[in-house]
């Protein structure tokens, strides 16, 4: 990691340099305009150029006859962070498992869908997601579920089957996090 000192200019702005082997390589100039993302948590995402379909931005997957495939090839997109996942040539049940694997995960939606493809995009600003967040959240989960079993065990009142319900949302939280 490389450290920069933050310089004041002109009483107002403050200004951070970037290394010239980095800019060099990326082909940035003087001049360009850098645009600059911040999240809830204090971090800032400097880019260069608009983020509107980037090299993640979307894909499109021809399906084939495997339905299982579809799934995985949703979770790796997902994990991957493309924000759009076009799939095409699906049948009926294909169709069915891809709309059901996007309810088993945060912030995607099926936006387009008909006889033969479906459209599964991201809904959420990114800003608004940290990891810590997100981690914080599935430990509580976690810790909830631990507590439950714990119940469940000692003979109280707690009722097995919420131990279960709580699974599938550690596992959403876990994807989340995984993207």
């Amino acid at each position: 990691m490389e450290t920069r000192k933050i310089q004041q200019v002109g009483g107002g702005t403050y200004t951070v340099s970037i290394p010239i082997s980095w800019a060099e390589e990326h082909g940035v100039e003087a001049g360009e305009t850098a645009y600059l993302y911040t999240h809830r948590d204090g971090s800032l995402i400097v880019r260069w150029g608009e983020r509107e379909e980037t090299a993640l931005g979307a894909v499109d997957v021809e399906v084939g006859d495997a339905d299982a495939a579809a799934d995985r090839t949703l979770d790796a997109a997902y994990t991957a962070g493309f924000d759009r996942i076009t799939f095409h040539g699906v049948s009926a049940a294909q169709r069915e498992s891809i709309t059901a694997r996007a309810r088993t995960l945060v912030g995607v939606d099926v936006t387009e869908e008909s006889d033969d493809s479906v459209e599964v995009r991201w809904l959420l600003d990114d800003s608004d997601l940290t990891v810590r967040r997100s981690v914080g959240q599935l430990r509580f989960v976690a810790g909830s579920m631990h507590d439950a079993a714990m119940a469940t065990l000692a003979g109280a009142t707690a009722d097995p089957r919420s131990v279960g319900d709580r699974t599938e949302e550690t596992d959403r939280l876990a994807r989340l996090v995984g993207r």
